[in-house]
């Protein structure tokens, strides 16, 4: 299930907080939550990869490194059937029984795939799944967002502070906005071509310069992951 809202949110996404959690989808009436971590690996202030909780009815999956392995903390039922590989750059969790998917490159992107059984029955960053997109910044106490940045902060975790006003990266960083033109610019060329009546480029180019801006390692991994994607 990806939504409209998850490409409005990327620009906020891409200035959260180093270690800020948040809740991508909850459920009241059954203990289900996803909830991403983003971790700061160069104390940059921008994020390169996240950590990832799975709480599906009794079992509790923690995904705390690149790897894409899971960690020793995690806990699991042995009545529930859980399915875990890897396919390529992502790490794919599978609940057959809840039809819940979720694929994660091990990164910083995270994919939810949820059955009809839940439309409507919803919340957090990922929507409400009630197949409207006019109402799906609502916040856990279901009243509607003015804006991206402020739906965002109501479903962060309680011991994280609200994110700072959102601002362009290439905006604060002018001096990172060449490089990160030269480097983004491969998804715009010859060699992406055949992806381009497949995917839209255009929001994969714009999401690459605003990582590759944020970031204050020139040479880092930020642009490699939108090739990955594309």
């Amino acid at each position: 299930m990806e939504t409209a809202i998850t490409r409005l949110l990327m620009e906020f996404f891409m200035i959260l907080l180093a270690l800020a959690r948040f809740t991508w989808l909850s459920l009241g009436t059954l203990r289900l939550s996803i909830i991403a971590e983003n971790i700061d690996c160069y104390g940059s202030g921008a994020f390169c990869r996240k950590a990832l909780s799975v709480s599906v009815g009794h079992a509790f999956l923690v995904f705390d490194d690149d790897s894409g392995n899971m960690s020793p903390s995690s806990v699991t039922d042995l009545q529930q059937i859980i399915h875990i590989w890897k396919a390529g750059i992502f790490t794919v969790i599978h609940f057959p029984t809840e039809e819940i998917t979720i694929l994660w490159d091990r990164r910083t992107t995270i994919h939810v795939q949820i059955g009809p059984k839940w439309q409507g029955k919803l919340s957090g960053l990922c929507g409400n799944f009630d197949m409207k997109t006019a109402n799906e910044m609502r916040t856990p106490d279901h009243i509607e967002s003015p804006n991206p940045q402020e739906f965002g902060n109501s479903w962060i975790a309680v011991e994280c502070t609200n994110s700072p006003d959102i601002r362009n990266p290439c905006n604060m960083n002018p001096l990172r906005e060449p490089f990160a033109k030269k480097e983004c610019g491969i998804l715009l060329s010859k060699v992406f071509e055949p992806c381009h009546p497949v995917v839209d480029v255009t929001w994969f180019y714009s999401n690459c310069l605003t990582d590759t801006c944020a970031c204050n390692r020139g040479g880092d991994s930020y642009d490699c992951e939108y090739y990955n994607k594309e």
